[in-house]
């Protein structure tokens, strides 16, 4: 699942931030591209990659207006883009397709960062215990 909301957002950018500063970030499914956003305020540039049509299209609704130019939001597969644009960080933020998103993420940065997972490392109790089990088998 996208990350929907402002606070949540802004708080994973935040925790994000000493990884992410004056970096060249890649998220991969960015879903509506909020947290994108809320990573350009810490990294150098953001490229957002987003596969499906319903979540662009929200982007293209409700958040273009606010886009700062060194955010990109690219509709397409992430393999679409492989080769044309390279960051120092790929990230991911959900709980499902890990594998495919770590192997996407791979093909844009060196280091790779799955950002609901590393939450979780470092937080087990917080979290939804059968949650937690799932993401394993995802």
């Amino acid at each position: 699942m996208t990350v929907t909301d402002d606070e949540t957002a802004a708080m994973i950018a935040a925790s994000l931030a000493p990884l992410i500063g004056g970096k060249t970030v890649v998220e991969i499914g960015g879903g509506i591209g909020l947290l994108a956003l809320h990573m350009g305020m810490y990294a150098e540039r953001v490229y957002c990659i987003e596969a499906n049509p319903i979540w662009s299209s929200s982007f293209i609704a409700s958040l273009l207006v606010n886009k700062p130019k060194h955010v990109s939001y690219l509709f397409g597969s992430a393999d679409e883009f492989a080769g044309q644009i390279k960051g120092d960080v790929a990230l991911f933020c959900t709980h499902s397709g890990l594998d495919s998103m770590k192997d996407a993420a791979a093909m844009f940065a060196p280091i790779v960062f799955d950002v609901y997972g590393e939450l979780i490392a470092s937080n087990p109790g917080a979290f939804n215990k059968t949650a937690a089990r799932l993401r394993k088998i995802a």
